[in-house]
């Protein structure tokens, strides 16, 4: 059913490719429509002419698209991540990890492919804090993975139907590591478990999955591997964030709408696609369209405009303090950016109001107050220091006032 899916779509793009006139235009539909079936049978005939252990030919391949992700963070201000983590970097210690839950009846071997023990695991462990119930939820999500990469789950290789893969057996040149139950590769759940074990010894501040993998699967895999491990994991936080859309449609080859980091910011500029994303709820689905792209340019001028008039006073502190409270309160108990950047301005619209109603009787410390409980927050929102700049300028007059 994939095959032909992709045959498909192959098929129509060629049928259809002379309604284009636009040559690059053509070149990049051909491709994204191609792309599918053209790998897998580069994968069938070339796979297997590469050492999957050939550390070089794997860090060589993967080397272009770590230098295309660090442009990309660069131009949206994003800052470096401690360590770069590849899947392909750490398979040994992952089939190390399925050996133990082996060894220890958590897991068994079936058809060369290696199956948690679900039953076995509510025999043994019954946590405070798991709920068993989402187990069935795991097994749902790891077996919608399973189908991406074959026609039909084998459900007759499984002890038990809530049962899901760690490891599974790979098909004729499809990329695989040997092992003791044959060649594979890792699925998602001993992937995470191995490496966040390795890297971070389960000290991890904030846990992020996308909103495919709903709030309550993530936490119970991390539970899980709570009782294999045997000590408690110390996450403070887990953070399910939400899908972008583009003109209220999933961004996919099928609709022709995918645009790279590098495509937006030239399009937008990095200071409007990061105000855009401060100004929608994380955990939501967003949507990138000309309207909600307008929110970030309109939002902007605004800041430039305060910063500017720094020089003009607001006579009441308590406006101040308030709203710094409960802006500070926002971000420790909800990182809700859309609220914190709400209420910036409403602390910069009373500010106006406030130099308008001055008559000239300009107090700088209160002034400073709002600029010093402002300026952190974008700072840690990544706008700075465009803004920091045009607040620290120095002027000797007080001539540009708001207009």
């Amino acid at each position: 059913e994939i095959y032909n899916k992709q045959i498909l779509t192959a098929e129509n793009s060629l049928q259809n490719i002379d309604t284009l006139v636009d040559v690059e235009t053509k070149r990049k539909k051909l491709f994204n429509d191609c792309y599918d079936i053209l790998s897998s049978f580069l994968n069938f005939y070339y796979l297997h002419t590469i050492d999957p252990l050939d550390e070089k030919i794997l860090l060589d391949y993967t080397k272009e698209f770590d230098k295309k992700l660090k442009a990309d963070m660069n131009l949206l201000n994003v800052l470096p991540p401690f360590t770069l983590v590849h899947t392909s970097a750490y398979v040994r210690q992952i089939i190390d990890f399925i050996f133990q839950l082996i060894y220890y009846g958590y897991a068994y071997v079936s058809n060369s492919s290696v199956y948690f023990d679900t039953l076995n695991f509510k025999k043994q462990f019954l946590h405070d804090k798991l709920k068993l119930d989402r187990l069935h939820n795991i097994t749902v999500l790891c077996e919608r993975e399973e189908a991406l990469a074959t026609k039909k789950i084998n459900n007759e290789a499984k002890k038990n139907k809530s049962d899901f893969l760690l490891w599974k057996k790979t098909e004729p040149g499809e990329l695989s590591w040997p092992s003791t139950w044959g060649h594979g590769r890792p699925q998602c759940l001993s992937q995470c478990i191995t490496i966040a074990d390795l890297i971070f010894q389960w000290n991890i501040d904030i846990h992020i999955s996308s909103s495919d993998d709903q709030f309550a699967l993530k936490y119970d895999e991390i539970l899980q591997l709570q009782c294999f491990i045997d000590r408690d994991s110390e996450i403070k936080h887990f953070l399910t964030v939400g899908d972008l859309t583009i003109n209220e449609k999933k961004i996919s080859t099928v609709f022709n709408n995918s645009i790279t980091i590098e495509e937006a910011c030239m399009k937008y500029s990095s200071k409007y696609i990061r105000l855009f994303c401060l100004l929608n709820p994380w955990w939501s689905t967003i949507d990138l369209n000309e309207n909600t792209m307008q929110l970030a340019v309109d939002y902007d001028p605004m800041l430039v405009t305060f910063f500017n008039n720094l020089k003009i006073h607001l006579q009441s502190s308590t406006l101040n303090i308030d709203l710094n409270k409960k802006n500070l309160d926002e971000r420790d108990t909800h990182i809700n950016t859309l609220d914190v950047m709400n209420i910036i301005r409403k602390l910069i619209e009373k500010t106006n109001d406030c130099l308008w109603a001055a008559n000239g009787n300009l107090n700088w410390d209160f002034l400073l107050g709002v600029k010093n409980a402002i300026l952190p927050v974008l700072e840690i929102f990544g706008l700075t220091p465009s803004y920091c700049l045009l607040a620290c300028r120095s002027t000797s007059s007080h001539s540009d006032i708001l207009t």
